[in-house]
Order: structure tokens, then C-alpha cells, then sequence
């Protein structure tokens, strides 16, 4: 034996269970300084030494595995395991007694292939291996935009193949009708808020709103335990401790919705993205997922609740009023808006729980509970009367307000 040389067919296996070759030969072809085929029976002996998970060689007799040469070609079987990825063979000729005889040769990397995109089970769509971000869940209605990221994995949890399809539909607005994964599994698009806005009855009914698999209309993303299902969300809650309407519509809510005036949120836009790919059982399915983004417009209501603020605050008092702000729909303004609340005059000593809050990448909320405390030093008192003014900014409009005055005691 002079040298040896490898190759391997086919070029390209997939991981377990993906419905294409997840076997791959390696050759090793010895020869000798002549460039002959070097005697049958030659042993050469083969090693992984770069692989993704689970991949073996098909001698588990052997350690390490090892064939004789047939008319100078020894061969050896590799099979994929559960990870994509590169694998690289190594091979080096033994001599009679089982010795390297310091012939070696190493593989060019054998690419291991994603499977498609998975779906354990289409009657359960929390088994899904494609998964839906939105960057920003509320958004202005007015041409403002939203990173929508789509993420595709295999049974294993490989990241699909690039260059696979992934398609995308939304209730409101527009949107990429059909995108392609990258080398990491990912999809990147944009949600634009135009028209056409979305209405409650374009989130449930639709073309493309239905489960992509069963065909049936999707249900809203709160569950309400009262009604015992899915609906959209109720901006309108005030939270544990305030009196309000359980869920969006309801009859003395605190918003007339512009359709039916019942289990309402206009302005909410559905998302779904699909991508072709097969269930447990390897039938062609389609993995998917959805998400919701809010187109918010002009607000129409800016108030501070104050309804309820004593007149007097005593040292160590402190009380609650509550800032409401939506729009005609009764949804929250959009994220990155700047809510700030300052106590005029600023020399009396009360405190705020807090002076600004710029609104996250959520859908957001409605009403801002804002607490008021007596901050009397008892070695340096003073008293006075305060009002807490509160200000918006925002691109759904820009409002300022202030509450009822209220005494600060220092006794």
C-alpha cells in the first residue's frame, strides 16, 4: 500500500426518519506505489472523527470498525443520526498484524440535511415546529410596520433546509405572502399597517384565517373561564380590585365598538404562517403558528380617574387614581409611546409611583394605576396642596391632564 483515497455515495443524506437517503458509502480505495489495486484483504480501518450527534459506521463489531479491500476498495456504510450538519470519515491501512501503517486518508465533508418541517400531531397545534414573533405587538394604524420572524425546525429540532418556503397571511394590513428560511431556520418579514385595517370579523372569517391543516376558524388567544373559550383580549380589564366588564363587548364597557358592540376588538390583525411539511405518523401536514398584532388609531379617550382620591393625604397615606387611555376601538397606543406624570407644585412632598413609562413591544393596556404618597419629612414639615399632571406622547396623539388637588398634610 502506497495511498489511499476516499470518496462516498450519495454526496448529501438526511437525518433519521426524513423520507430521504440517511445512508451514505465510504470507499477507500488503496493503491500501491504503481497506482495498482493493492492485494484483496488489505484492512483498512475507518473512524468518525467529526459528526453531528447520533451517526455511526455500519461495523459495531469491530472497535474501531474495519473492512478488507476488494480489488483495492474497502467500504464501510455511514448513517446520519438526529443532527444536521457536516460529518468527515477518516481512513488509515493497517498492516497484517493490524497496525497503522501510517497510509491515511480523511473525507471531504459529508452534508447532513435538515428533515422538513415537523408537526407532531394537526390536532394539536401547540406540536408545531414553526413558531411566529412578532416584533412589536401594537403598532400605529398609519403605515407603521412590525418585524414578523418566522422559525422552522425539523422532528429533531434541526433547523429546516435553507431556501425552504414558508407562507404568511394576515388578516389586516400587508405582508410578505411567501418568504424562504436561511441557513439557521429563520424567516424574516414585514407587517405594514394599511389598509385593508382590520376588523373583528377579518380576524375569525378571513380566507387563510382557518387552521391550515383542519380548515376550522381559529379561536382568539385569552380564554375566558365565564364564557369557556378563546376571545380576543379585553383591554378594557382595569385589573384586580376595579370594577369592570369581564370581556371585550360586554354590555357596560367602557368602549362602543364600531361592529355588533359584542365580543369586539376591532383593530386587531391576525398572522398565520405555514410551512409544507409532515406529522408523526410522516403524512403530509403543514407546520404552522399565529400570532396577533394591534393597529391602534387616534386616541379618544385620555382621562385620570380620580374619582376616588381623598381629599387629605396624612403622613405615611398615600392613594390611587388611575390614567385611562384607548382608542376608539378600545385598544392600548402603541408600543414606544411615553406616558409621564409630575406632582405640580414640586416643592410639596409627595411622590409618585411612578414619572414615566414608555409603553413595550406588547399589545399594551388601557388603564395605569399611579399611587400617591405623603413624603413629609416629620423634621422639616411642610404642607400643601398638589395636583398630579399626566402627559402622553405618542403617535396616536399627544394630551396632557391633571387631577383634583390634594392636600398634604404634615400631621
Amino acid at each position: 500500500p502506497n495511498t489511499i483515497r476516499l470518496t462516498y455515495d450519495p454526496k448529501y443524506i438526511g437525518v433519521k426518519e426524513t423520507g430521504q437517503n440517511q445512508t451514505t458509502t465510504i470507499y477507500a480505495d488503496v493503491r500501491d506505489a504503481k497506482n495498482n489495486p493493492v492485494k484483496d484483504g488489505t484492512m483498512v480501518r475507518f473512524e468518525i472523527y467529526a459528526a453531528p450527534y447520533g451517526c455511526t459506521l455500519s461495523d459495531t463489531i469491530n472497535v474501531p470498525p474495519k473492512a478488507p479491500t476488494t480489488e483495492g476498495v474497502a467500504q464501510m456504510s455511514f448513517t446520519s443520526g438526529i443532527r444536521s450538519g457536516d460529518a468527515r470519515i477518516k481512513a488509515v491501512v493497517l498492516d497484517e498484524n493490524n497496525n497503522p501503517i501510517g497510509i491515511t486518508a480523511a473525507s471531504t465533508m459529508i452534508l447532513i440535511h435538515a428533515g422538513p418541517p415537523y408537526i407532531e400531531d394537526v390536532n394539536d397545534p401547540s406540536t408545531s415546529h414553526l413558531t411566529v414573533f412578532v416584533d412589536r405587538a401594537n403598532i400605529w394604524w398609519g403605515l407603521d410596520h412590525s418585524i414578523i420572524t418566522v422559525i422552522v425546525g425539523d422532528k429533531y429540532n434541526n433547523p429546516v433546509e435553507k431556501g425552504t418556503a414558508v407562507y404568511l397571511t394576515t388578516s389586516g394590513g400587508v405582508i410578505t405572502t411567501r418568504s424562504y428560511i436561511d441557513a439557521n431556520g429563520i424567516a424574516i418579514d414585514t407587517l405594514f399597517a394599511a389598509q385593508p385595517y382590520p376588523t373583528i370579523d377579518r380576524y375569525y372569517n378571513y380566507v387563510g384565517m382557518q387552521d391550515p391543516n383542519l380548515g376550522t376558524v381559529l379561536p382568539g388567544p385569552t380564554y375566558y373561564p365565564e364564557l369557556g373559550q378563546y376571545l380576543l383580549p379585553n383591554f378594557e380589564e382595569k385589573g384586580v380590585g376595579y370594577p369592570s366588564n369581564n370581556y371585550p363587548g360586554e354590555v357596560g364597557g367602557s368602549v362602543i365598538n364600531s361592529k355588533y358592540n359584542t365580543l369586539e376588538n376591532d383593530g386587531m390583525a391576525h398572522i398565520i404562517a405555514y410551512s409544507e411539511g409532515m406529522d408523526a405518523a410522516g403524512n403530509s401536514a403543514k407546520a404552522w403558528c399565529e400570532n396577533s398584532v394591534v393597529m391602534s388609531e387616534p386616541i379618544s379617550r385620555f382621562h385620570i380617574d380620580d374619582s376616588g382620591l381623598v381629599s387629605t393625604l396624612h403622613p405615611g397615606e398615600s392613594d390611587t387614581v388611575i390614567v385611562e387611555i384607548w382608542d376608539q376601538n378600545g385598544n392600548p397606543i402603541a408600543s414606544g409611546s411615553k406616558i409621564t406624570a409630575t406632582i405640580n407644585p414640586g416643592d410639596i412632598p409627595a411622590t409618585l409611583s411612578w414619572t414615566e413609562i414608555t409603553t413595550m413591544k406588547g399589545w399594551g393596556k388601557c388603564f395605569y394605576p399611579l399611587i400617591i404618597s405623603n413624603a413629609v419629612n416629620p423634621d422639616k414639615p411642610k404642607e400643601g396642596y398638589v395636583k398630579i399632571t399626566v402627559r402622553v406622547e405618542s403617535m396616536n396623539g399627544n394630551y396632557s391632564g391633571e387631577s383634583k388637588v390634594v392636600y398634604i398634610s404634615s400631621n
